[in-house]
This record gives structure tokens, C-alpha cells and sequence, in this order.
């Protein structure tokens, strides 16, 4: 008799400590992409390029040199406060989306450039055949993904993929 009654009272202690440890997954993978999203990791590290330094001959640097580490790159720029260039040179760690993709090694290697709107980004779109662009000038980057939408954090930035090989936006 004593037997039933530990065994009753085990399993529900049992299923409460299985369903709070799945609860508390959760909500450290979320806490971990909004971490993410805003550089706040232990593999982020900030640094400016000198004036007489192109972003596209630091890029060179860094696949020359760190060939064998795996680098990824956000790259703000000064002139357009709401883009973001990303490279990567191996495996890129995602950033969570609603809808499409984030960027994939592929990406950074040909001559296409794409882009990752935030939810709340205001640049030009051209919409045609059920493809997104984003309209900078006279080029045309093809929108892979959107992100999801964390309260959070700030998400009117729109993010661009660049390449060692001439992508658009020219990096010189």
C-alpha cells in the first residue's frame, strides 16, 4: 500500500520536473537568439577598420589569414545607419527568421548579393512574381528571409550578404 501511494506522488513530481526542464530549453534557446541578434555573444567582438582601409581588403585579410577559423562578420555602416553587411567564411550561425532563411555559406561566395529584412525595415522593396527586392540605387538585392519579430529588440535594420568577389554594395 505504501508502494502505490510513493509511486503516485513520484510520478507527478517526476512529469512536473521533466516539462519545467523542457520550459527552461525554450526559453534559454530564445533567450540565446536575442543574445544573438544584437552581438551580445562570447564570439562577438567589436573593432573599427582604419580610414585608409577597405572593408573589402580587411575581408581578404581575414580569409587569408583565418582560413581554418569560422568567422562571421556584421558589419554596420556609417553612412546607411539601418544596413548591415554579414560575411562569413565557414558555417554561419542563423539568426532566427519568420519567414525564408537567414544567409548560407553560399551566399558570400558568388556575385549575387541578398538580403534579411527585419520586420519593421522601411527601404525601398520592388515586389515581381512573388520575389522581394530591396531597391538600393541602381542594384537589386533579392530577399531571402524576414526576421521574427522580438519585441526586444530593434528591428528596422535590413542586412546584406557581401563576398570577397565584388558582391553589391561595392566594398572597395
Amino acid at each position: 500500500m505504501n508502494f502505490k501511494k510513493i509511486f503516485l506522488l513520484f510520478i507527478p513530481l517526476l512529469a512536473f520536473l521533466g516539462m519545467g526542464t523542457m520550459l527552461s530549453n525554450i526559453d534559454s534557446g530564445h533567450a540565446d537568439e536575442l543574445l544573438e541578434a544584437h552581438g551580445l555573444t562570447n564570439n562577438t567582438r567589436y573593432f573599427r577598420t582604419s580610414n585608409n582601409e577597405s572593408i573589402s581588403s580587411f575581408l581578404r585579410y581575414l580569409d587569408k589569414y583565418y582560413a581554418n577559423h569560422q568567422l562571421q562578420l556584421h558589419l554596420d555602416s556609417k553612412y546607411e545607419k539601418k544596413q548591415v553587411l554579414v560575411w562569413a567564411n565557414h558555417t554561419v550561425k542563423s539568426l532566427p527568421t519568420e519567414e525564408g532563411r537567414y544567409f548560407s555559406p553560399d551566399d558570400f561566395k558568388g556575385k549575387v548579393s541578398f538580403a534579411v529584412l527585419g520586420p519593421a525595415t522601411n527601404v525601398n522593396l520592388l515586389d515581381v512574381q512573388n520575389n522581394k527586392y530591396v531597391v538600393l540605387g541602381q542594384n537589386y538585392y533579392s530577399v531571402i528571409g524576414e526576421f521574427k519579430d522580438y519585441p526586444q529588440v530593434e528591428m528596422d535594420k535590413y542586412y546584406l550578404s557581401t563576398g570577397l568577389i565584388n558582391q553589391q554594395p561595392k566594398i572597395n
